[in-house]
């Protein structure tokens, strides 16, 4: 019987770990997916990359240039939006940086959105967690 138990505990252990690859997978294909779309509207396709002690860098990959951008962080708990100072630019053209301070907490995972306005006058946003 202890033999029994220990096998299905392996199978199980073996399933769960497929299924953490295949959903790992699934999610980097949408992530592709969504870049792809980003670049063929000749839009913007925004990362947000820790620097420094509470820096971090804004830059615009995509083909697109941003006008009137502005960088808000939201917090988690009760999706209160918070204005980031030193975070607002008249424009940030295609592979190009920006750099803003914004004070962290040690263990919080703070959420950033961004938001811009497109040549063609279209008001656009994207928010990301900072690992």
């Amino acid at each position: 019987m202890p033999a029994a138990a220990l096998i299905i505990s392996i199978v199980a252990v073996v399933l769960s770990g497929l299924a953490a690859v295949y959903t790992r997978r699934q999610s980097d294909a949408a992530a592709r997916t969504d870049k792809r779309e980003a670049a063929a509207a000749n839009d913007c396709t925004w990362t947000i990359e820790p620097m420094r002690v509470n820096g971090f860098v804004l830059t615009n990959g995509g083909p697109g240039a941003a006008l009137d951008v502005t960088v808000v962080e939201v917090d988690n708990a009760d999706k209160s939006v918070h204005a980031v100072d030193g975070a607002e630019w008249p424009r940030i053209d295609p592979f190009e940086s920006e750099t803003f301070l914004e004070h962290v907490g040690l263990g919080y995972r703070p959420r950033f959105e961004v938001h811009w306005t497109t040549p063609d006058d279209r008001t656009r946003s994207w928010s990301t967690a900072i690992p």
